[in-house]
């Protein structure tokens, strides 16, 4: 209770100036480190807001999204990431990691058996990575499972030829 106590003074101490917004970093840190996971997305939100041209507070909730398994609020913040990347301020990864997310999305559609969702976000994937092998297995799958036998085969015939990989020849 006395470190919440202090936990709130310290935040709204940093709220005040705009000179202690390292502050707010480091309680968003520390409420991530210590599995508060809530009230670090609520602080690096706040700070996204605060510190519009940086990349550390988007790359912070991205990371957060990632570790919740929230992939679509993952995704909206990638793409804010490519956004800053493209005014100039280059993050770490922006690129990467578009199509996992898109696929770690499409395999949660995949398993609530939201089958339209879970192609589009794989075929979405493939678009952004058309050598993102596990995509290309996971919509070949997700035709299966809708019994469209020819589409799973197109996509792992196309997935063989971008990407080369002999898995495709199992299929």
């Amino acid at each position: 209770q006395k470190a919440i106590s202090h936990f709130l003074k310290a935040k709204a101490f940093a709220r005040k100036d705009p000179e202690k917004i390292d502050i707010l970093y480091h309680l968003g840190a520390a409420s991530a480190d210590g599995g508060h996971l809530p009230d670090a997305i609520e602080t690096f939100k706040e700070l996204k807001e605060i510190d519009k041209n940086s990349y550390q507070p988007p790359i912070k909730l991205r990371s957060l999204y990632i570790v919740m398994n929230n992939w679509e609020e993952a995704y909206e913040v990638q793409k804010e990431l490519l956004f800053l990347a493209k005014k100039g301020k280059e993050p770490v990864n922006s690129k990467d990691l578009s199509p996992a997310i898109l696929y770690e999305m499409a395999n949660t559609f995949l398993r609530q058996e939201d089958y339209r969702n879970a192609v589009a976000k794989f075929k979405e994937a493939i678009k952004l990575d058309p050598f993102f092998l596990p995509a290309y297995m996971a919509l070949g799958e997700a035709y299966l499972k809708q019994d469209k036998t020819d589409e799973a085969q197109k996509a792992w015939e196309k997935g063989y030829e971008n990407t080369g990989s002999p898995l495709f020849l199992k299929r």
